[in-house]
């Protein structure tokens, strides 16, 4: 076992983890996850139990989504920045959504397609985290965060998945943050809902309720891809995320193009560039200039990274 391996164990080992939707309430399982577990079906059964449960899952994830829609509706600025946490908390929509979560006990993710879970675990983020702030409160550091985003977690399906899990385990194809190893070791069964690669596009779309976070969203399966392309298109039209000084050539970026650098392009600063290039809108001003620093000659183009605002998004 590796350093970060046996540091990532330890560390999660002293955290601890805090669910927040148990007892979950269970449904009568899909026979695919009573198949699965005895191992005694036809694959022509198979196939029709793991049809089966992919509708519940859907069907499911569908119910959740008019509960987390009603808390945006009434609760969220109408751009997304910031959440009346202080209304939210107490209010009989928030408890219908915290009575939805232990549906989510029901779900079998693993057998989802690749678009759904990436939907369904996007959206349960930002849900876990809005939950997360009402019942416990946030964290206002950098180490208080990564602690609280390792702690906060929901059981879906027959596991639980922290912020973190969701994040760097589903979400970023089992990657590595930091100093820590990725989150599923190689016999943990949640590295089947794991996507396949990182989604780059997902940190434009997570928030952690900090000011500097993008703007929470819910996201669609029939147009997600778009959504997340407008996503990153307005993150980074906000100078406080992305702005281009062409005297100094330097483009000064948000923190997390720091912290997943190498989602962007490998990690490179040329690589980090060119992503971020690609996806400003157009016809900016701002792609403009930042292609043209990246194709002239001279002296090479700078990142500089912005503080962080790990202030409450209110």
């Amino acid at each position: 076992m590796g350093l970060p391996r046996l540091f990532s164990i330890v560390f999660r080992a002293l955290v601890g983890t805090r669910v927040l939707n148990e007892p979950v309430v269970k449904a009568l399982p899909p026979a695919a996850r009573i198949n699965r577990r005895s191992g005694s079906s036809s694959s022509d059964e198979d196939v029709e139990d793991a049809v089966g449960a992919a509708a519940a899952a859907a069907a499911a994830a569908g119910a959740l989504r008019g509960d987390i829609l009603a808390l945006h509706t009434r609760y969220l600025s109408e751009d997304g920045s910031s959440v009346d946490y202080d209304g939210l908390r107490t209010s009989p929509e928030f408890a219908a959504y915290v009575d939805r979560t232990r549906t989510l006990g029901a779900l079998a993710p693993e057998v989802l397609t690749k678009r759904q879970r990436l939907v369904l675990f996007m959206n349960l983020y930002n849900a876990l985290t809005i939950h997360a702030v009402c019942v416990a409160g946030p964290s206002t550091s950098s180490l208080g965060r990564l602690i609280w985003t390792t702690r906060m977690a929901y059981r879906v399906g027959d596991h639980v998945y922290s912020l973190s899990d969701m994040e760097n385990g589903v979400l970023r194809g089992n990657a590595p943050m930091l100093i820590f190893s990725p989150p599923f070791g190689s016999s943990d069964p949640r590295r089947k809902v794991a996507l396949p690669a990182a989604e780059p596009l997902i940190h434009m779309a997570l928030n952690c309720a900090a000011a500097s976070c993008p703007p929470v969203r819910y996201f669609e399966e029939d147009n997600v891809e778009e959504a997340l392309e407008g996503a990153a298109s307005s993150f980074l039209s906000d100078d406080a995320n992305c702005a281009v000084d062409v005297k100094a050539r330097t483009v000064h970026l948000s923190a997390i193009f720091s912290w997943y650098a190498v989602d962007f392009g490998g990690g490179s600063d040329e690589g980090v560039l060119a992503w971020v290039r690609d996806h400003l809108p157009e016809e900016s001003d701002k792609r403009a200039e930042l292609t043209d620093l990246l194709s002239s000659p001279g002296a090479p183009v700078h990142i500089k990274i912005n503080k962080y605002d790990w202030s409450l998004n209110v």
